[in-house]
């Protein structure tokens, strides 16, 4: 895993707890350390890197060395019939004796990611990574588009896998609206997110206010308004919890190359959650138009949030939001996963 375990729960996390119903799975993964709650599986080894150097084009080899290194003994010690990999930086540890199987299980537009700096070598390594694949996992329909584009030879390779919730399907309940309309957020703040909106529309919108719970990204800085308030990450099984007493879920993102590509968690998660929601739009989200209210300028974000607040209930009834979690676990997806790595 490119990400810490402990950061906020994403595809890599759900994924590995299940594929150790199937198959016996160690873990290598990044320590981020602006993480302070640290948490640390059993059957993992965790690479610590030299904090801050990757943002200097001179420096960040040094890491990438490192990570080498660190994967070379892993793999040599363990001896795996099956490398799962989540970035393309990890391909050069991989040492070209392995004759296992290689999955790459692409989340994201890791080079969209990339700094700068680096773009091109990651460039290079996904090229490299998905030569040498057997199978490429993508999220998303977009993420499929731009890898095929990027490595035409191995169209085949591709297979679509998407995002999915954890299966604690929440029951129906109804929570009285608040004073203040609240729209909640949950997951990663960074650079996509789009503050300007949201600013805005307490100036038309007096009555409303955000909640955003999760992270901030380096370089990112939230707004100060009385009307935003923001809580650091929580856990993920705690996150009903502090967001039932919401009266709606958003998702407020700059449309960009990172956007793009993106098959949302936190849309399945909304929708698991019974609430209204309103999100930006874009491709990949529009199979979830029956579950959600779109905008795609400010005009027509305050529309909605117009339309919500006039709602006594959801967008959705009960029976369609069940119907559509049964069929979009993390139980199911990795099915798909070991039918297709496990032959």
């Amino acid at each position: 895993m490119h990400l810490d375990w402990s950061w906020i729960k994403q595809r890599p996390q759900f994924i590995e707890e299940r594929l150790e119903n199937e198959f016996d799975v160690y873990v290598t993964c990044n320590r981020n350390y602006r993480i302070r709650k640290y948490y640390k599986k059993g059957n993992m080894s965790v690479f610590y890197r030299i904090p801050f150097i990757s943002r200097y084009p001179q420096l960040w080899k040094i890491n990438h060395f490192r990570m080498k290194q660190f994967l070379y003994k892993h793999i040599e010690r363990f001896d795996p019939d099956i490398i799962y990999v989540s970035s393309p930086d990890f391909i050069e540890g991989i040492p070209l004796s392995y004759k296992g199987k290689i999955v790459y299980d692409c989340m994201d537009d890791m080079i969209a990611f990339a700094l700068m700096h680096r773009k091109v070598n990651m460039l290079q390594l996904e090229q490299k990574l998905v030569e040498r694949a057997d199978a490429v996992i993508v999220s998303s329909d977009w993420l499929k588009s731009v890898l095929c584009k990027r490595n035409p030879n191995y169209a085949s390779k591709l297979h679509i896998i998407k995002n999915g919730f954890d299966g604690n399907i929440v029951k129906e309940e109804q929570h009285p609206q608040n004073q203040l309309y609240t729209f909640c957020y949950f997951g990663t703040i960074s650079h996509w997110f789009n503050f300007d909106i949201l600013v805005k529309s307490l100036v038309d919108f007096p009555d409303i206010q955000y909640l955003l719970i999760g992270p901030v990204s380096p370089g990112t800085t939230i707004p100060k308004h009385d009307r935003i308030i923001h809580v650091p990450a929580v856990g993920h099984g705690e996150l009903y919890e502090r967001t039932k007493n919401a009266d709606a879920f958003i998702m407020p993102f700059k449309i960009n190359d990172i956007v793009l590509a993106v098959d949302p968690v936190k849309l399945y998660e909304y929708i698991n959650f019974n609430k209204n929601i309103l999100c930006v739009e874009y491709p990949e989200v529009k199979r979830f138009e029956p579950f959600v209210f779109f905008y795609n300028d400010y005009e027509s974000f305050c529309s909605q949030i117009r339309k919500m607040k006039e709602l006594t209930g959801t967008k959705y009834s009960n029976k369609d939001r069940l119907f559509f979690l049964r069929l979009n676990t993390w139980e199911q997806r990795v099915k798909q996963i070991v039918t297709l790595i496990d032959v």
